[in-house]
């Protein structure tokens, strides 16, 4: 059939009913988890290991999206937008704007940020990275080096994948300031 098949699991169900593999039928889905962990958080917005490996059913690997700081409020989803699906797979009330954190919430410094990919990867058994945006050349040289230190420790956590997030790093929902400004490329 040509028709589009809209999939809508039992978030309920337990761990065990959810596809060991990701069905045939299913587009290849790179899941992206943003600072709001929107779709793997539990009800008071935690990270929920669960809710994460059932999400990792139907999708091929993750990406860490770390390229949220030039939304100096967060990003933001007006009430209007968020619709009892949005809502479904985000877990979160419908019909009531979300205000995402400005920051990952695992990612205070590159060890935790590490740590957390490791645990990413002990659950979903499947490829996790990172996306980021190059704003200096310490900034990359620091992260360089911890994959480096956990390479030469086995010491897992480190990015299957990295993704550069543009030259200037803004998006079209952060302010002009931040986008003319945040992510330059480094001149060295």
């Amino acid at each position: 059939s040509d028709s589009l098949e809209f999939f809508r699991p039992n978030w309920n169900a337990p761990l065990s009913n959810f596809p060991k593999k990701v069905p045939q039928d299913m587009p290849d889905i790179i899941f992206q988890m943003s600072s709001g962990l929107y779709g793997v958080r539990d009800n008071e917005g935690k990270f929920d290991p669960e809710r994460y490996q059932k999400t990792m059913a139907f999708c091929k690997m993750t990406e860490i999206k770390l390229a949220q700081g030039a939304k100096q409020t967060g990003g933001k989803l007006a009430a209007e937008k968020v619709s009892e699906s949005v809502a479904y797979y985000r877990n979160i009330p419908a019909n009531k704007a979300v205000v995402s954190p400005n920051r990952f919430p695992y990612a205070h410094d590159m060890n935790e940020l590490f740590d957390f990919v490791a645990q990413l990867q002990k659950l979903s058994k499947k490829p996790v990275g990172i996306k980021i945006v190059i704003s200096s050349r310490e900034g990359i040289e620091e992260f360089a080096r911890e994959m480096q230190r956990r390479n030469e420790n086995n010491i897992l956590g480190i990015p299957d994948f990295i993704s550069i997030d543009g030259g200037d790093g803004g998006s079209a929902t952060a302010p002009l300031f931040l986008m003319d400004r945040v992510g330059f490329h480094v001149n060295d």
